[in-house]
């Protein structure tokens, strides 16, 4: 059995494994981001997810169909035209006596009074075109056409903040699977070289070198590395399920091309940093509230117009097939309507106009949300690219100190427990690296919530 013969011996045998665990940094780096899989950025991956998911079609479904209730309506001045056919058998004396004057056929014997009074069964058709042409509905047609056409305008903006919501839930689970495949990465090269320590040192008693307090130290941390990895197993695994389950990401074998969440949020949403510290415009969700206020201000005016008159022209003409001979018919004319008594109507416009102020209000409010949302969401962009900035080059001094604590540690300067201190603190840095970028991601769904989908 090998045993540790002299302090020598063990510090040339941890010099040469720590000189491994060097050489193998990169391709233990590597494990989480797996070689030889397919990789696709943020954007390739939205791009798809626009046509693919099925809430986003719903919502392109629910435009569609108020495109086309606008369009609709929007043609409440054509002119109405019915058309009517109808096989009649009858014996009453009034519709038998009618349908002979029809057929323009009438003679002196049907004047009998025992032919009127029974004048047994007769059958005969008519066929009825009929036409509607309003000249003035007070109104009332032209504001539910114009109020279809803001419930349009309104779906088409409620459509864009919910690409605006989705994509920033999108990024969210995009940044949580880069963030975690990263920290895996560093996690594992960190254990690698704790490993390493303490397979050295584990050839001997509690005499050993390093001490027996310092091998507790260092397998302790040795734990809490495992503990963390087993963390952004999960989180990987986790995303991955949801990204494929709810967006139907691609095949199971790819990677995200982006290796840490800033270098998305530099390349995709760079105006952030650009635009305005106080941007006022309208988001999609307010000038979707904004254009279903004015759908109700139109229909205020619908239910107004009900008191005024309406005008219009009519025509008809008809045939009549019966037992003597075919009758032809035609009228026409003007007509004038007005509703002077309708006790469902008290009230209507007053509650119209309460509905008004109810959606003003709710549109003042979320103005006043996104604005105030805006502003928090820029500074929680910029105070997480900043930090991300500073916790990078935390990390090049803590390479730094790590490589001149493990030549004190050869040399016997320092004990094991202060090396694992380093490399606690090394661990402490990747948590923290990966939490700011959580903490970025959230800050960059909130901005995109308070935008226009057509000024983004």
């Amino acid at each position: 059995m090998l045993t540790v013969s002299s302090n020598e011996f063990a510090k040339k045998s941890l010099l040469l494994l720590l000189g491994i665990g060097s050489l193998a940094q990169g391709v233990l780096g590597a494990e989480g981001f797996a070689q030889g899989r397919t990789v696709y950025r943020f954007d390739q991956l939205w791009q798809k997810q626009q046509k693919e998911s099925p809430s986003i079609q719903s919502k392109s479904l629910e435009v569609e169909e108020a495109a086309l209730a606008s369009e609709r309506a929007s043609r409440h001045w054509y002119p109405r035209i019915v058309g009517e056919f109808r096989a009649v058998t009858t014996n009453d004396s009034t519709l038998s006596f009618m349908s002979l004057l029809g057929q323009r056929s009438i003679d002196s014997s049907d004047f009998n009074p025992e032919t009127l009074n029974v004048p047994g069964n007769r059958s005969f058709q008519t066929a009825t075109l009929g036409l509607d042409l309003p000249l003035y509905e007070g109104g009332s047609k032209h504001a539910y056409s114009r109020a279809a056409g803001a419930v349009r305008a309104s779906k088409e903006s409620e459509r864009d903040a919910h690409l605006l919501l989705k994509k920033g839930e999108y990024f969210k689970l995009y940044s949580t699977l880069i963030a975690h495949l990263s920290r895996k990465d560093d996690l594992e090269d960190l254990r690698s070289q704790v490993q390493g320590v303490l397979k050295v040192y584990r050839l001997g008693d509690r005499s050993n070198p390093v001490g027996y307090s310092g091998q507790l130290g260092l397998q302790n941390l040795e734990n809490r590395v495992n503990a963390l990895i087993l963390e952004s197993t999960t989180q990987i695994e986790a995303s991955r399920e949801m990204l494929k389950s709810e967006w139907k990401t691609p095949e199971a074998g790819w990677d995200p091309s982006e290796k840490s969440v800033d270098e998305v949020v530099s390349r995709e949403f760079e105006n952030i940093l650009r635009e305005p510290q106080a941007d006022s415009s309208r988001s999609s969700a307010v000038l979707s509230l904004e254009h279903a206020t004015g759908a109700y201000q139109h229909l205020k005016d619908a239910e107004r117009a009900r008191h005024l008159p309406k005008l219009g022209l009519f025509a008809q003409a008809g045939l009549l097939n019966g037992e003597r001979s075919i009758g032809n018919q035609f009228s026409g004319g003007a007509y004038l309507q007005w509703e002077l008594f309708n006790v469902q109507s008290w009230g209507a416009v007053d509650q119209a106009a309460k509905t008004v102020s109810v959606w003003e209000g709710r549109t003042e409010a979320a103005q006043r949300s996104v604005v105030s949302g805006r502003i928090a969401a820029k500074k929680g962009v910029q105070a997480g690219m900043q930090s991300l900035a500073l916790v990078s080059n935390s990390a090049k001094l803590l390479r730094e100190q790590t490589r001149i604590a493990r030549t004190l540690f050869q040399s016997g300067s320092i004990n094991a427990l202060q090396l694992a201190e380093v490399f606690s603190r090394r661990a402490d840095l990747l948590v923290n690296q990966s939490e700011i970028e959580l903490q970025l991601s959230d800050s960059v769904a909130q901005w995109l919530a308070t935008q226009n989908w057509n000024q983004r």
